[in-house]
């Protein structure tokens, strides 16, 4: 299999719906794992001081405190797992999601058979039985269980005979749907409670027991103590990449590896050379191989830093310094992420290998003392180097494997940068590509989609709340020019430079907008900074001309419309008549009778009304009876064709003359060649709006514009 062939393997399986549930269940169990983690951190740092002052302090009670928030996060986290995991694979199945089955229903049925498999055998009848573990040591088996749990219940439920055909007379959807599915839900627990008796009765207690016996099993076949070491890495490192917390699950395994002790140092003899061999033991892994936790993150961390130096590091990886500093990983293998990224598979597993070789061989030749005491992981490199071999050569030693495991992250962080550049311009062409083609009707919201569209909708929703509070949002604006090439008009249009992604498709934006409810907001910004730059615009002498916005279907629905536009034109000192609303024919559609009455509001108070797009939805005329309109601009479908499609001409004689005999304006947009523009005058167009006469322009630039068209005629004049 070549290169690009694994790449596009490893790509396919990282979008399997299981492994991308798993994926999303551990990060949203990122946060209990990182408060768990850092209260490890905090209660062990390595100290003296900091001991004394804690004992002195608090006593028995930072212990007290620190275990409490370990139980509620560290100790629990495989039931947090079953539910998280559950919920994701439940959320996106494609049968339980066409029977819109309760996803959080899915997740307490999973936990509930966890639960009954993970209840140990009482030995004796007189015995009590002894608390099951629900901490990461089980996340093994609580990923298989919320997996078969939601695939056994899916298969269940579609079977007739097990759906409760009636439903109580009930108002609440939640009891109707238990009532319905409680045959399929009773059957799951029961299938899991037999199958729980029958594993007892064949040896193994737990899910997971028959997967440590065939490790214990293969780590028996290894003799050298270095390659169980080499081994137990690989084989932790690959649980990461699939999501599995390596470590934790290996632990037992490592536990049972035939490691020289951490207080034995045992002596070697190289030729003539009598030294020291070295402790290989989690203390050797957590020095010299976990290097701000698996993988060496802390070496990739630094790879980020360098690759990024000459432009802005990703906030992401800012934040995972700090943990990364512990030894706390889950922030960039979650965030980034690692798990199921082909770019970083071959250095995620070598990294570790090459730092363990190092150190191994450092140490056998005497240049480095063994590892002679152990030190929590949670602390800091360098430190941690200096304490565990009691020499700055350890430190030293450190500072070499960082530097090395550096140098092999950074080709292929630079080799990740490109890689999501790319799937970046691709959900950025996908997203605006499905807001121009698919009927609105058939959008599934882009926020709920966990596909790289929604990714990036969110990533773009949560700047954009930063940005228009920020106020980094603009402006730009677009001339609408008569015959005798006079400005008489110009259409404010939204532009959203953003701090990473450059300037974001409008279509874009607003759709964020709209979606996530920040479109009011956005609005009524627009409306005042919109209002006030005509007002500028006019007391430098540039005036004549109406300011044109754009005004959003949600916008519409909004009882406070029609306010927001009197509290913009009364902030600005701006006069009605020099303002107009354009809507489009679509968002008219939507609701006409309520439409129509804020329209007929907004039009008492001398704002114009324009409808804008005509032509390219689902045009009617009888906008033109029943709406107050002043101005009707017609749309690219019909003006870009102009010249060679006998339709396109038809169609626009016909509205510029129906038009003209109801005292409507109308504006010709897309007009770009001076022959488009005579083709249009025949037409009945009067006034034009395109880059034949100006892009959207800048406000300073767009005032020179106005200043040198309207100069000039009226010279002419």
């Amino acid at each position: 299999m070549s290169s690009t062939s694994l790449l596009a393997f490893l790509e396919n399986l990282s979008r399997q719906r299981h492994l991308t549930a798993i994926r999303q269940g551990m990060v949203a169990s990122m946060p209990l794992v990182l408060l768990g983690s850092l209260t490890i951190m905090f209660i062990s740092l390595p100290f003296a001081a900091y001991q004394e002052f804690l004992s002195r302090h608090l006593g028995t009670n930072a212990d007290l405190f620190a275990n409490r928030i370990i139980e509620g996060t560290y100790n629990i986290l495989s039931l947090v797992f079953v539910i998280a995991i559950s919920y994701f694979l439940a959320k996106e199945h494609p049968v339980l999601c066409r029977k819109q089955f309760n996803p959080f229903l899915i997740s307490l049925l999973s936990l509930s058979c966890f639960i009954v498999w993970m209840q140990p055998v009482m030995k004796g009848a007189a015995g009590s039985m002894p608390t099951p573990s629900y901490g990461i040591i089980s996340t093994f088996p609580a990923i298989v269980t919320a997996v078969v749990t939601t695939e056994l219940f899916a298969w269940l439920a579609c079977r007739p005979a097990l759906i409760i055909k009636y439903t109580p007379n009930s108002v609440d959807p939640i009891l109707t749907q238990i009532t319905r599915i409680l045959p399929a839900l009773t059957l799951t627990i029961l299938i899991f409670a037999t199958a729980k008796m029958a594993s007892d009765t064949v040896v193994f207690t737990h899910l997971s027991e028959p997967f440590y016996a065939g490790l214990r099993q293969l780590f028996g076949t290894v003799e050298n103590q270095l390659a169980q070491l080499l081994l137990f890495t690989l084989l932790s490192h690959l649980l990461w990449l699939c999501g599995l917390h390596g470590i934790n699950i290996l632990h037992a395994i490592l536990d049972r590896i035939d490691l020289v002790d951490v207080y034995t140092i045992a002596h070697t003899t190289l030729g003539n050379v009598s030294t020291a061999a070295p402790a290989l033991n989690k203390t050797f892994l957590e020095t010299f191989a976990y290097l701000g936790g698996s993988g060496s993150s802390l070496c990739l961390i630094l790879a980020f830093f360098l690759a990024s130096r000459r432009a802005k590091t990703d906030p992401l990886i800012k934040f995972a310094l700090l943990p990364g500093l512990f030894n706390i990983n889950e922030v960039l293998i979650f965030g980034l992420p690692i798990l199921f990224n082909p770019v970083y598979f071959l250095p995620f597993l070598l990294v570790p290998v090459v730092s363990i070789l190092l150190a191994y061989f450092a140490i056998i030749s005497g240049l480095v003392p063994p590892i002679t005491q152990p030190v929590g992981w949670t602390t800091p490199p360098i430190l941690n180097a200096y304490l565990a071999t009691g020499s700055i050569a350890g430190v030293i030693l450190q500072l070499l494997t960082l530097t090395i495991g550096t140098a092999m992250y950074f080709p292929f962080v630079r080799l990740h940068e490109k890689s999501r550049q790319a799937a970046l311009w691709q959900a950025f062409s996908d997203f605006l590509e499905e807001i121009e083609t698919r009927p609105v009707h058939l959008t599934k919201p882009y926020l709920d989609r966990q596909d790289a569209v929604g990714a990036l909708a969110r990533r773009l929703h949560a700047d954009l709340k930063e940005d228009l509070a920020g106020d980094r949002l603009c402006l730009e604006y677009q001339p609408q020019v008569n015959a005798a090439g006079r400005v008489i008009g110009i259409e404010a249009l939204l532009r959203w430079p953003h701090q990473h992604y450059g300037r974001i498709a409008p279509p874009i934006t607003i759709t964020i907008a709209e979606e996530s409810g920040l479109i009011l907001d956005l609005g009524r910004w627009v409306l005042r900074e919109a209002c006030r730059q005509q007002k500028e615009w006019e007391n430098a002498g540039n005036s004549g001309q109406r300011i044109a916005v754009n005004v959003s279907a949600l916008q519409l629905e909004c009882e406070t419309l029609d306010r927001d536009i009197a509290d913009a034109l009364s902030a600005a000192g701006l006069s009605a008549s020099q303002l107009e609303i354009e809507i489009t024919e679509t968002a008219a559609l939507k609701n006409p009778a309520a439409t129509n009455a804020i329209l007929h509001n907004i039009r008492q108070t001398g704002v114009r009304i324009a409808i804008d797009d005509f032509g390219a939805g689902h045009t009617s005329l009888l906008y033109l009876k029943n709406y107050p309109i002043d101005i009707l601009k017609i749309d690219r479908i019909l003006s870009q064709d102009v010249l060679t499609d006998k339709n396109s001409q038809e169609i626009i004689a016909s509205i510029t003359s129906l038009c003209a005999s109801l005292h409507i304006e109308t504006i010709t947009e897309f007009v770009e060649t001076e022959l488009q523009r005579q083709k249009l005058a025949q037409l009945g167009c009067g006034i034009y709006q395109g880059y034949l006469y100006s892009p959207a322009l800048p406000a300073d630039q767009a005032a020179a514009y106005i200043r040198q068209q309207n100069q000039g005629i009226n010279n002419t004049g």
